[in-house]
């Protein structure tokens, strides 16, 4: 078994880079579409590009969208659906996964038009590989403004839970090609996050969060499966969210996270967390 393993390992090391150019979307159920709609135009500022079979895709720029999907129960431990990459072609993605030892669904085509296949993680996440072909909804909407209001340009990660570190990091690290590059926790002596940038020029990320074997509640797992949105300036985005009705209180008022950026949490009406990020370290005093 160990012998097998150290083959598929070198094999994917020798395997040609995944052709991913960064995150496309991250679908999440909702329980009531009205009020999530609510949400993501409204607070968020993002304008509702199109709807395909209960999937509604909010424009964060012209190549990266929040999904939201139709049919979730109110109080739904679980509102995570699925995470898209963009690939510039499934063909060559699906190669370059066989050649890792990944086995990938066949080729499909998407309610909007675009093509994809898809993979399991460990954890049974599910991720999509997209390619935006020209006749599909997505293609289209490049070119489309986008809202004037949008509180971020940038989807820079997605947050997803992990029960078994090792496993996790021997799919994500060593087949797929990730990289990590920062790992931290609540205090120096407890790692709950660990950061895995994708290949692509766009610098987008996973971070795994960790459960070591333990089941989040609902209200735990919201706030891991999450989004994050890069903001230059949290200041200013924290001003206009009061404005738009987010409470002054301590869950929601920006703070230094733990990686030494500013940061501010929301949650959607089903208790997603949206996090809002500066890309660059605070300064020090």
């Amino acid at each position: 078994m160990r012998i097998a393993a150290a083959l598929l390992t070198l094999a994917a090391a020798s395997a040609a880079e995944l052709p991913i150019k960064g995150i496309v979307y991250s679908a999440f159920r909702v329980s009531d579409t009205n009020r999530a709609r609510e949400f993501y135009t409204g607070v968020l500022g993002f304008s509702e590009a199109f709807n395909a079979q209960g999937a509604t895709y909010y424009k964060v720029n012209d190549d990266q969208y929040a999904v939201t999907l139709e049919g979730g129960r109110k109080g739904q431990p679980d509102r995570f659906s699925h995470l898209a990459l963009e690939v510039s072609s499934v063909a060559e993605t699906r190669k370059a996964l066989t050649e890792r030892g990944i086995t990938s669904t066949e080729t499909r085509t998407a309610p909007d038009g675009t093509w994809f296949t898809s993979i399991t993680d460990p954890d049974g996440h599910r991720i999509d590989f997209v390619e935006v072909v020209r006749t599909s909804t997505m293609a289209g909407r490049r070119t489309w403004a986008v809202s004037k209001s949008r509180l971020s340009s940038r989807l820079s990660h997605t947050g997803l839970t992990v029960a078994d570190e090792a496993k996790a990091l021997a799919f994500y690290r060593d087949k797929l090609g990730f990289t990590e590059f920062w790992r931290g926790g609540p205090n120096d002596s407890t790692i709950s996050w660990i950061n895995l940038r994708m290949p692509g020029t766009r610098g987008d990320y996973i971070e795994l969060m960790l459960t070591r074997g333990q089941t989040p509640t609902p209200d735990q797992l919201g706030s891991m499966q999450h989004i994050c949105l890069e903001t230059p300036d949290i200041a200013e985005t924290w001003r206009r969210l009061k404005i738009r009705g987010v409470a002054d209180t301590d869950r929601f008022r920006p703070r230094i996270g733990r990686n030494k950026r500013w940061l501010a949490n929301l949650y959607d009406p089903d208790g997603t967390r949206v996090e809002f990020m500066e890309p660059n370290l605070a300064p020090t005093k």
